[in-house]
Formats: C-alpha cells, structure tokens, sequence
C-alpha cells in the first residue's frame, strides 16, 4: 500500500499515515490468521488507552471491546479479503495531534464495501510510528 498525498509533507501526519497502512496491513493478515501473536502485541501499542471507535453502523465502542473484538477475529476471513487505503486528507494538525480522512476499501468475498474513516491520532514517542489512535469515525459509502 502506497499512498502519496500532501498530508505527508507534515511530519506528524505522515506518520499517521504510515500508522494507518501498517494497521491495516496487519489486520488483513490477522483476519486472515497469518499474522503473529507478536504483531498482535505490537498493534495494542498503537491505540491509546482511551481509544474509542465509531462504526458504520453508530455503535460506539471503547478500547475494552475492540481489543477482544480483533483478538477473537483471528482468522475468520476466507482468503478473497483485501484493504484499500485511498483519498488520504489532512484535515488538521497541530502540537500533539493529526485528525485524517481516508476512504478504506474492502474486497471481501467479492464484494467490496468502503467507509470513509476520519481518524484522530496523537503524538507519542513510544508507539512504533511515533503516534496512537485516539478516535477512529467510520461511515458506510455507497459502491457504485
């Protein structure tokens, strides 16, 4: 996945972005049982304690219940799935913080579904990209 796109010219957005691919990377291959338990391990170093989550449906959810979420989702997807990041949008940054669009595109069992996603990422020197989700929005986008 390679995005090129002008919030790489600010440094705390480009981490994000590669925050963004490398999540996404790592949860196609977790979805589909081929990632490690290391990796695992890694990725909940990425999201911030208080980490919540918007899905395209309305629910919110907390850290507490996407962490077992993801962790119980170990390889349940058959091997036609596939993650798309595109339109990648810098909305803003400032100090400690980025908030980003993108649009993730899914390839599932040949069907694909996108979301518009706008995510909030903080600084943090501890994390292997250097930020950690903080707020993820997903909204359901027509497929045309």
């Amino acid at each position: 996945m390679s995005i090129a796109h002008p919030a790489t010219h600010h440094p705390l957005a480009r981490a994000a972005v590669a925050e963004i691919e490398a999540s996404h990377d790592f949860f196609v291959r977790w979805f589909l049982g081929t990632a490690t338990r290391e990796e695992f391990d890694l990725w909940l170093t990425t999201t911030h304690p208080a980490f919540r989550l918007t899905t395209p449906g309305g629910e919110m959810l907390d850290r507490g219940a996407i962490v077992p979420w993801i962790e119980g989702a170990f390889g349940s997807m058959t091997e036609r799935f596939v993650i798309g990041i595109e339109d990648v949008e810098l909305v803003h940054a400032s100090g400690d913080a980025v908030l980003l669009i993108y649009v993730e595109r899914q390839y599932r069992d040949g069907r694909i579904t996108r979301r518009r996603s706008m995510a909030l990422f903080l600084g943090d020197e501890a994390a292997p990209r250097g930020v950690v989700w903080r707020h993820l929005q997903e909204t359901w986008m027509q497929t045309g």
